[in-house]
């Protein structure tokens, strides 16, 4: 399945056993990409979030209050609700893509 979110921003899904199969993807090469996760629906605190692009890996975020310094870089997928993720440019295009999220 997938929705257009923006003009050149299109989210594809895919569900199974092991959970939501994701892959945001940018019209454009090299786009910083990211999606985050709640632990409440509508609550921006208590989040987590992936980043990718740019011809970086992917990085996990946390923000558990407010403010800049509640922004914390995670070293592990640990509190990710995901399975694994990365990043890649493909045919001119960039896809942020995220596999068993829970």
């Amino acid at each position: 399945c997938r929705v257009a979110l923006e003009v050149d921003v299109v989210l594809h899904w895919r569900v199974d056993a092991g959970g939501v199969d994701l892959a945001l993807q940018h019209n454009s090469a090299g786009t910083y990409l990211s999606l985050g996760f709640p632990e409440e629906a509508g609550q921006m605190l208590e989040a987590h979030a992936v980043v990718g692009g740019g011809g970086a890996a992917c990085t996990f975020w946390s923000l558990d209050a407010s403010g800049a310094q509640a922004v914390e870089l995670n070293s592990s997928t640990v509190r990710a609700p995901m399975q694994s993720a990365s990043v890649a440019t493909v045919d001119g295009r960039s896809f942020l893509t995220l596999s068993g999220v829970q």
